[in-house]
């Protein structure tokens, strides 16, 4: 397993005007520039907003695809409205140089349904509907239909048996909406996503390692300084989520993995929001 950067282009859409860009569908479009990978055979895409809940590698073993130019080429899990289109929050296909120019050439003149990738995609795929290109919802288990239909029919949702990824596809996303509301009654992916957070930041600090004795008590250390930086960014963004000054203080030092024996970088922190 390893990382890749890769720097692109921005790809605004056709259907938002030149001060509309910052919208939800905005750069929706730079997604196509997924097709011009072409040094990976497939390529399995999932959504910045999704939750990974279990092991999908499997889907890469499906073999299904070829880097052929045909309507068949993506799979993917059908959208809660409409149906008979997909959702391109999570897509398994093959990149194709010849698929990715021709994509570019159509995005002034293929209409959009919802002006972003998602209307786009169905347009260019009009047959993905075979059943070799669907994937069952627990692929794609979008929140929305979680919130229109657990209060009136909850057999309804819970019937998705393995959900294997959660789609935070409306708006408010989890991490803009303060912990302490996610968690009350009825917010349960909300409260979901905040789980796995914590938790992450917890493994994360675990591999990272707590500096030794020595090289806390040192002011050039980079790991305080860096400790000191991660606790003030970590401290705004809880404020903004509108926990008191207090309150994020202490969350964003546990969420850093600062404790309070770690007296200069809690010290030098807290002094600097005038919080003791």
């Amino acid at each position: 397993f390893c990382h890749r950067i890769i720097i692109i282009d921005l790809i605004p859409s056709p259907h938002t005007s030149g001060n509309d860009t910052c919208s939800s569908n905005g750069w929706d479009y730079t997604k196509l520039h997924l097709w011009s990978l072409t040094s990976y055979s497939e390529i399995l895409y999932v959504d910045a907003d999704c939750l990974v809940l279990k092991d999908i590698f499997h889907l890469l073993r499906k073999g299904k695809h070829n880097s052929d130019h045909n309507v068949d080429m993506v799979t993917a899990v059908p959208d809660i409205h409409p149906p008979d289109k997909f959702n391109a929050g999570v897509l398994l296909f093959s990149p194709s140089r010849l698929v990715y120019d021709d994509m570019m050439e159509k995005i002034p003149t293929l209409p959009s349904y919802d002006g972003g990738d998602t209307g786009f995609l169905n347009a260019y795929y009009p047959g993905w509907f075979a059943s070799s290109n669907r994937l069952p919802f627990r692929y794609n288990a979008q929140r929305s239909l979680y919130h229109t239909t657990k209060k009136q029919n909850p057999a309804y949702w819970d019937s998705i048996d393995s959900k294997l990824i959660i789609h935070y596809s409306s708006t408010p996303k989890p991490w803009m909406v303060a912990k302490s509301i996610c968690q009350k009654v009825g917010n349960e992916l909300e409260s979901m996503w905040w789980d796995w957070y914590d938790e992450s930041r917890y493994d994360e600090v675990k591999q990272k390692g707590k500096p030794t004795a020595a090289a806390a008590a040192s002011p050039s250390c980079p790991n305080q300084k860096q400790q000191h930086w991660n606790v003030s960014a970590r401290f705004k963004e809880l404020r903004k989520q509108g926990l008191v000054s207090k309150d994020a203080m202490l969350q964003a030092k546990k969420d850093c993995g600062v404790h309070d024996n770690d007296v200069d970088v809690s010290g030098q922190v807290a002094s600097l929001f005038g919080i003791q």
